[in-house]
């Protein structure tokens, strides 16, 4: 029942609809056959161009001729010419259609077609049979193609238009492309009532929506005259001159919708015109296209072929010269809304001989005669059009501090590119960096509203700008902040990028900008996605750094005055903290600013932290930061040593053997050293838009939440300097402050950024201040991060949870308790007594001497490089496996013998320190070679003889340390065994006896220390060895190839030699066959004196022949030398000859002291008693001499211990027989000397008494004769004992005596008394005598003359008597007088000679 009322009531609807639609048929079919009565027609070739408007519109209305044929013509065709029916016009104008069916689709219509000599209408209606239905239909184009005579346009007109909920759009089509959409809405309110298309072919586009109900409206066209177009508004200026404007063009009113204007310019003969578009406003392109507003430019014609420019938008095409007789402009706007204001377009004509030229780059040639009428063109733009910028000189944003085409602001200069083709940002990032500057960096709010508003203000559409995501070379803080190409954060622009993790690169976009707005218009994109967008370069102005007064750079302050630290930190010389382990760090710039100020860290701390000494030996690193997987020595040695355990189930491999929990990766901390865990990591955020979070502007506060993202608080919330109430508004720096945990940029109002981006490598100032003065830049009260000059607030950012340091070191041992009895830096521990060891499994270093612990202790700190059981009373050795230690001190202890076992524990062992352990070397039994083990410290282990076989268990030793062993001979045939040997330390070690290659084959040694010389002569050393790497006490005596090293001392010896020798053995001749040698004491002792000193002179030759008989092979002679008998026998007369010597001088003073202070008196030596005395003194000598030979002090070896067969005390060199050596030539020679010495004073003083009593002037001048002698052997004697003397007592009170001062007293100190004693002696008598017996002579002869004087003045043998008696008593004449005082010696000399003149 229901569905036969359902069928019912469809069947009268479609009855109804039937009917209606008939009527509306028979209706429209009524008022067309009315208007078709007119029987004129009218002959399109018989109308000329010079038609009237008015004429022509009046032909149109007449002679209407219906052409459209019966509806049954069209139901089942799709193309239909129209016209054709009637042949009066088939030449005038023509019509064809397509798709008529697909596009009305609809089983019931009726088109209409009217048609006159000018015109044609064209009238659809119809209605959808499925009106029900709903059905989506296939959207079909209706194509209507108009014709009109070559010399005519078309114009068209759309009029009735009714449409039922759909829509239709109409375009124009001048070939297989459309040109012009006329409209697109429902309510075809936009419709332009006229459309003139400068053409004779058109195509006219009909589209439909997929479903129309109903529909209707008409479409008029007219055949016109070209005359009769639209024209463009047309201002001259001059001939040569003039614009062109939209129609009602001011500059500021829109223009009105619907134009379609043109205009012809006609150019002069032999010139050219060029065009400029001085002011462009129109609707923007899309997608390449300007489907609303545009203006063409032709030439030659007016159809597609020669149109040559299209433009629309806003940005002015460039100035163009053309060479054309004729040109059109056309302006059209669509029947949309139109909110610009249009165009003014400035031409001008030139000759084409001085026509201005562009460049190959493009650019104008300018420097021509009429450039001030050719600069009309170029008005200000930004851009630099001529090839020397002169266009853009004197533009309102140049500056003479820019170059031409820049304009300027603040600081920067900025040039704008305009591009012709897409370019991506990285392209024009290129491009910019050519140019010496970069993509425009808008980092400051002021810099930002400025440079928009002018790019804005010039129609600048879109640029790029510097804005780019951050570099992955920031620290992961940094992570989701966009930053400038000049590296600066742009915190002012705070973007969410959401999950995209690729470079993202931003540009402008000028039709969003808003003055005052700060984001408005900044979109991102991929940095290589290509754009039709321009950029803008900028090139800073500003002062550089190392210009800037330190006043520019940000200085953090803590404004309390006391810095608390715990004894975890320190306070270093520049005011910061850090970790105690870090005092004497080179990298953290406290105590030690460099190596060398390492090496003697002066840190007020005790103990020094420990260092680990890089394996190239010049860097040291604090033995925490071992193992840490973060090399810090240059060549990664602190590193390369350790061994870890490989990552189990549930963590992460960082890559550096280095092991973090799985659930840790990426969850935005960096807890890997590499950052590996927090790569490739796939943040999960809401979307992917790119938007702003509504940053607050400046002031604020900004706070790193170390994950990568900020938040920026406003400054308000902070308290003001001088006011306890909040801050509302800032206007300047000196009305608000940051608080202590951040600092303010100078010279901007910007954010509080946190302290410890100062000096972080990254540029967070807009000015890039908080980079500039790192070097010098310190912050005293702040903690100062290791290896760079980031500081942080020791109360807020130390163990805060978030690694603000470079290196993490501000995490570091936060939770770390110190045990009893130890001094603690950070993982290394100096300990005194026993504690948990294991419950510090992370120790690098532990220094427990003297503490009690046993190797058992440490079994769990497997990453232990350095352990120190020092006198810990080890007496067996069970080390646990320690893969990681490097270092072992257990000296001082009580281990007798080490095993390989007992090594095998410690594989990799660079360092073993075994010293003042009762080991005994040669039976250590360690059978597999031990090849880690670098240095071997066996200092005061007993070792005499050295059996380098067992060395081989240690092949790859580079360091050996003996000294204090005692060794004195190596066996074998040297060190060869040992190819790595770099070092070795022998000090203390006598090394009496050792093969000539001990060294030989040893490529790698550079450094010898020992107390041999031989062991430092280059004929024992390597080849190639240096030299001056070798320390070891020189012989002052010898060399490596001569006995005497030097030919100074070859000469001394030989003369002393030849004076004690011949001086003596003359003297001892005269004194034997004189009879005042026999007949006095004084003789006797002369004559034992030049015996001894002529054995002084026998071994000063037995040196000068030993010395010529081992010349050019001493080195290895050395030892026979002085074990020989000849340099015995030598040094025993050296000896003996200095005592007895000594002792007979004593007696000589004796005995003159004797005779002259007791002149009257038998108390003096006899001759028998001189011979008694001098026997003594040769027992005494031949006993000094003889007691080193003795069995008791045979070790001593008094003879052999230098080539000159005699030690003497006077160094500080300590040698076997030192004592009894001090005792004889020390203390007894200088005690002789006294007594010598005082007894010359007495005689002295005697003599001196005796003189003053006696008025006899003979005998005084006898007296100072004596008084003479006496002084010269005194001075002697002081020359030769009181230096040894001086030297030795200097000595033994450990003041350093140069070596050669040992050479001196010996070759030439010594055997000088020696040499000069019979010149005192004997050999001034004999000379004295001679003396004597000259002046006598001469005294006869004088006298004589005198004589022969006194005759020829006197004249009488009786003056002679009165001349005797007067000379006696000194009384002569004057002239006799005088010439005896200027020829003969005076009267005083005579006298005092005891004899009288014999005339």
């Amino acid at each position: 029942m229901g569905s036969s009322l359902t069928l019912l009531l469809s069947a009268l609807i479609l009855c109804f609809i039937s009917t209606e639609v008939k009527t509306l048929v028979s209706r429209e079919m009524a008022r067309d056959n009315k208007s078709s009565k007119s029987d004129a027609t009218f002959d399109l070739r018989n109308v000329t161009q010079d038609l009237s408007e008015e004429d022509a519109q009046e032909q149109t209305n007449e002679n209407v001729a219906s052409i459209a044929p019966s509806t049954a013509d069209y139901k089942n065709v799709n193309n239909v010419s129209l016209g054709k029916k009637a042949d009066n016009f088939a030449d005038y104008v023509s019509f064809t259609t397509e798709h008529i069916i697909q596009c009305l689709n609809f089983p019931l219509f009726k088109m209409f077609a009217n048609a006159t000599a000018h015109s044609g209408d064209f009238t659809f209606f119809g209605g959808n049979a499925t009106f029900f239905t709903l059905g989506r239909r296939t959207l079909v184009d209706c194509r209507i193609a108009v014709t009109v005579p070559d010399d005519m346009i078309i114009l068209f007109q759309i009029e009735n238009i009714s449409v039922d909920r759909g829509k239709v759009s109409f375009a124009i089509n001048e070939g297989s492309r459309i040109e012009r959409f006329l409209c697109c809405s429902k309510e075809f309110e936009d419709v332009p009532p006229k459309v003139f298309i400068l053409s004779n072919k058109a195509m006219f586009v009909l589209s439909m929506s997929q479903y129309l109900p109903s529909y209707a409206f008409r479409i008029h066209f007219s055949a016109l005259p070209f005359s009769m177009r639209p024209q463009l508004e047309h201002i001259l200026i001059s001939e040569k001159k003039g614009y062109i404007t939209s129609p009602g063009w001011d500059g500021h009113t829109n223009t009105f919708p619907g134009h379609d204007c043109w205009t012809r310019l006609d150019v002069p003969p032999e010139h050219a015109v060029m065009l400029t578009f001085l002011d462009l406003e129109l609707s923007p392109s899309v997608f390449d296209d300007c489907p609303q507003e545009f203006v063409l430019v032709m030439t030659g014609g007016t159809t597609r072929q020669h149109v040559i420019q299209k433009v629309c938008g806003f940005s002015p095409p460039e100035p163009e010269l053309f060479k054309t007789d004729v040109m059109h402009v056309q302006f059209y706007t669509s029947a949309d809304f139109v909110q610009y204001t249009g165009f003014r377009l400035l031409y001008s004509f030139y000759t084409i001989p001085t026509m201005p030229k562009r460049d190959v780059n493009g650019r104008w040639n300018c420097s021509v005669p009429d450039w001030p009428e050719f600069q009309q063109h170029f008005p200000c733009n930004l851009l630099a059009d001529c090839a020397e910028a002169e266009d853009e000189e004197g533009c309102p944003y140049t500056s003479p501090l820019c170059d031409k085409g820049h304009f300027h602001w603040g600081t920067s200069c900025y040039r704008y590119f305009r591009t012709t083709a897409k370019i991506s940002w990285n392209e024009a990032s290129q491009d910019c960096q050519r140019h010496g500057s970069h993509l425009v960096s808008l980092n400051d709010a002021s810099e930002w509203r400025n440079v928009t508003s002018l790019l804005s203000q010039y129609h600048v559409k879109s640029i790029h700008t510097g804005l780019r995501s951050a570099s992955a070379s920031l620290p992961l803080s940094y992570r989701d902040v966009f930053q400038w190409t000049d590296d600066t954060v742009a915190y002012l622009y705070h973007l969410d990028v959401g999950r995209e993790r690729s470079p993202l690169c931003s540009w402008f976009h000028t039709t969003d900008f808003q003055p005052g707005s700060r984001l408005a218009g900044l979109r991102a994109t991929n940095c290589d996605s290509r754009l039709e967008t321009d950029y803008v370069c900028e090139r800073h102005i500003g002062p550089e750094d190392p210009e800037r007064r330190s006043s520019d750079f940000p200085q953090p302050v803590r404004r309390q005055g006391h810095v608390d630290h715990d004894q975890s930190h320190v306070i270093c010389p520049a005011g910061h903290l850090t970790h105690n382990f870090l005092s004497c760090d080179v990298q953290s710039a406290c105590w030690a600013n460099d190596l060398e100020s390492a090496v003697s860290c002066l840190a007020p701390v005790t103990p020094l932290p420990p260092m680990f000494t890089c394996t190239n030996q010049i860097e040291r690193v604090p033995y925490t930061l071992v193992c840490d997987h973060r090399p810090d020595c240059s060549d990664h040695s602190d590193e390369d040593v350790c061994v870890f355990q490989s990552c189990s189930a549930g963590f992460f491999h960082c890559g550096n053997q280095q092991c973090t929990p799985e659930k840790e990766r990426c969850d935005g901390v960096q807890q890997c050293v590499t950052g590996t865990d927090e790569l490739k990591c796939d943040y999960q955020k809401p979307d992917m838009r790119v938007r702003d979070i509504h940053t607050p502007l400046p002031p604020a506060v900004v706070q790193l939440n170390g994950n990568g993202s900020y938040t920026v608080t406003p400054q308000k919330l902070l308290v003001s300097v001088n006011s306890s109430e909040p801050q509302t508004s800032v206007t300047s720096q000196s009305s608000f402050s940051c608080p202590d945990t951040h600092f303010l940029c100078p010279d901007s109002v910007y954010y509080c950024l946190p302290v410890y981006v100062r000096c972080n490598g990254v540029y967070d100032c807009p000015g890039l201040q908080d980079e500039a003065g790192c070097d010098t830049y310190n912050c005293p009260g702040f903690y100062r991060c290791r290896a760079s000059h980031v500081c942080l607030h020791p109360d807020m950012h130390l163990c805060d949870g978030q690694f603000q340091c470079p290196q993490h070191d501000d995490e570091l041992f936060c939770n770390l308790t110190c045990p009893d009895g130890c001094t603690c830096y950070g993982n290394a521990f100096f300990c005194t007594r026993r504690f948990a060891v294991h419950q510090y499994p992370d120790l690098r270093f532990l220094e427990g001497g003297g503490s009690g612990l046993t190797p058992s202790d440490v079994a769990n700190n497997t990453l232990l490089n350095s352990l120190s059981l020092a006198f810990c009373g080890l007496h067996h050795l069970d080390l646990p496996t320690l893969n990681n230690l490097q270092s072992l001190d257990l000296s001082d202890n009580h281990l007798t013998t080490i095993t390989s076992q007992q090594l095998s524990r410690v594989s990799r062992l660079k360092h073993l320190t075994l010293a003042g352990n009762p080991l005994v070397f040669n039976d250590i039994s360690v059978v597999r070679p031990f090849t880690s083990l670098h240095v071997l410290d066996l200092s005061r282990v007993k070792i005499f003889g050295l059996n380098v076989s067992v060395m081989a268990a240690f092949p790859n030793l580079q360091t050996v340390n003996l000294s204090d062993s005692g060794l004195d001979m190596v066996q074998g045939e040297g060190l060869q065994i040992l190819q790595q040997l770099q070092v070795l330390d022998l000090r203390g070690c006598p090394m009496t006896s050792f093969p000539r290659d001990v060294f030989v084959g040893l490529s790698q040694l550079r450094a010898v220390y020992g107390n041999n010389y031989k062991l430092c002569c280059a004929q024992t050393l390597p080849e190639g060895f240096n030299l001056a790497q070798c320390e070891a006490p020189s012989d002052e005596i010898s060399s490596c190839q001569d006995l005497l090293r030097s030919d100074v001392y070859r000469a001394l010896l030989a003369v002393l030699a030849a004076l004690a020798l011949l001086g003596n053995v003359t003297s001892l001749l005269y004194r034997v066959h004189s009879h005042s040698t026999r007949s006095s004491g004084f003789g006797v002792f002369v004559a034992h004196l030049c015996v001894s000193d002529m054995l002084m002179g026998v071994y000063l030759a037995v040196i000068g022949v030993a010395d010529r008989l081992y010349r050019g092979s001493y080195l290895w002679k050395d030892r026979q030398w002085k074990d020989s008998a000849a340099c015995t026998a030598a040094g025993f007369l050296c000896l003996l000859s200095s005592e007895v010597s000594a002792c007979l001088i004593c007696l000589i003073t004796l005995d003159r002291l004797l005779v002259l202070r007791f002149p009257f008196s038998q108390l003096r030596f006899s001759p028998r008693a001189a011979h008694l005395a001098c026997a003594v003194v040769w027992c005494l000598g031949l006993s000094l001499a003889a007691l080193p030979l003795l069995p008791a002090a045979s070790h001593w070896r008094y003879y052999s211990q230098t080539g000159i067969c005699i030690p003497l005390p006077i160094t500080r060199k300590d040698f076997a027989g030192h004592t009894y050596s001090f005792g004889v030539m020390i203390v007894l020679n200088l005690l002789l000397f006294v007594l010598i010495g005082a007894g010359q004073l007495v005689i002295y003083l005697s003599i001196r008494a005796n003189s003053l009593e006696c008025s006899d002037t003979g005998r005084k001048a006898k007296e100072q004769t004596i008084a003479r002698r006496l002084i010269t052997i005194a001075l002697s004697d002081f020359l030769c004992w009181f230096p040894v003397g001086v030297l030795g007592l200097l000595a033994s009170n450990d003041v350093p005596i140069p070596g050669e001062v040992n050479v001196a007293v010996a070759i030439l100190v010594l055997p000088l008394n020696s040499a000069l004693n019979p010149f005192l002696y004997t050999l001034n008598l004999l000379l004295e005598r001679r003396r004597r017996v000259k002046e006598e002579r001469l005294r006869h002869f004088y006298m004589s003359q005198a004589r022969s004087v006194v005759r020829t003045e006197l004249g009488s043998e009786a003056a002679l008597d009165k001349l005797k008696l007067t000379y006696t008593k000194g009384d002569v004449s004057a002239l006799l007088k005088k010439w005896l005082e200027e020829n003969l010696l005076s009267s005083e000399q005579m006298n005092a000679e005891g004899s009288k003149p014999s005339f």
